[in-house]
């Protein structure tokens, strides 16, 4: 691997690899848009408990004063659980940003690589987004890389895995955190 930088002249930042590794589009919060979109799917438009109007409410007003509704969200299936109803969500977002990432270049015209590793950049961005249909208030994390999260009341770990195997790129990032 290395005799073909050296042989190049060039490191693995200017494609002197055989394999180079990006550019690479990182992607953050898989769960919590996949588990937002299953709770409008569910609450609006199917069992229609809610409207937008009233959802957008409770969202502007940080969930405060709409505790009913929330819990409501919280009960709806969760991303990572092994569960087709959100994680068909995860993976068709998933696969069309695989696709749409991987039609642009670089100038040297590699493909970019599309990953959902987003080891820290989660929590930052959480901070400057508002609360989401999932039940996440705001200022609270996104979800990380391809991990669940999103106040999740009901966890399958092995979930957590087996979606990974069914998103085109993988994800590339997994770490759980199991609590007692």
């Amino acid at each position: 691997m290395y005799r073909r930088l050296y042989e190049k002249g060039k490191d693995l930042v200017d494609t002197g690899a055989k394999y180079n590794l990006g550019p690479v589009l990182t992607g953050i919060g898989l769960a919590v848009t996949s588990n937002s979109l299953a709770v409008i799917k569910k609450l609006v438009f199917e069992d229609k408990v809610t409207t937008m109007e009233i959802l957008i409410d409770a969202l502007n007003a940080n969930w405060e004063g709409y505790d009913e509704l929330r819990n409501l969200a919280l009960e709806v299936p969760k991303y990572g659980n092994d569960i087709d109803y959100v994680d068909d969500i995860a993976i068709e977002m998933a696969n069309f940003y695989y696709k749409e990432g991987h039609g642009y270049k670089d100038i040297d015209g590699n493909p970019f690589n599309t990953a959902f590793m987003g080891i820290s950049n989660y929590l930052p961005t959480g901070k400057v987004v508002g609360a989401t249909p999932c039940g996440r208030k705001a200022k609270e994390p996104l979800s990380e890389g391809g991990f669940s999260i999103c106040r999740v009341r009901y966890f399958y770990p092995i979930g957590c895995y087996e979606i990974c195997c069914k998103i085109k790129p993988g994800c590339t990032l997994r770490r759980n955190f199991i609590k007692p």
